[in-house]
């Protein structure tokens, strides 16, 4: 597990502004059926910047960022509890999941609802780790093209949702 690094070796973090504009709710986001490009969502008072909503994450079912991000906002109340407070290295996919992914452990920018926390890990150096704190804090890295979410400890959450079971029934069990 890394180590806390001393605080005054601290990097700061860019933060970026919040998307201008009025914000959905999680209900009316969770109500809306295929939505095109990019929205925030308002969830516990922060704001979720949520873009390229209609971009397709699994091209063989035809499921898009919008259904993931429902899933998880949909297992958020069960998934949190092992994830709150805990540093996170992502595994991203930028460019899709038949694309090369890349695991992102220093965080260099992220709005200000993100907290970070400075850790050395197993190579000696120093990185700013993205920490789970709350729903929106959750739903800001999926965004981010990020599908397995494993902690920087014990416990490595590999949350592939549609898996195990066969893509029709994973979609319509999201919705229920």
């Amino acid at each position: 597990m890394p180590k806390a690094a001393p605080s005054n070796q601290s990097r700061a973090i860019k933060r970026t502004r919040p998307k201008v504009g009025p914000a959905v709710t999680s209900e009316e986001f969770l109500a809306l059926r295929k939505p095109k490009g990019d929205l925030a969502l308002g969830i516990a008072g922060e704001r979720v910047s949520l873009t390229s909503l209609d971009r397709i994450y699994w091209p063989d079912e035809k499921l898009t960022k919008f259904d993931l991000l429902c899933y998880y906002l949909n297992i958020s109340s069960y998934l949190m509890p092992f994830l709150k407070d805990r540093p996170a290295i992502l595994q991203r996919y930028p460019r899709g999941i038949k694309a090369p992914m890349f695991f992102q452990q220093d965080l260099e920018s992220a709005p200000a609802f993100i907290k970070t926390v400075r850790l050395t890990n197993q190579e000696g150096r120093e990185l700013n780790y993205a920490v789970y704190t709350t729903v929106g804090s959750l739903l800001h890295f999926v965004n981010q093209n990020a599908r397995s979410f494993a902690g920087t400890s014990w416990m490595n959450s590999d949350c592939r949702p549609f898996q195990k079971l066969p893509a029709h029934r994973a979609y319509t069990s999201m919705y229920r």
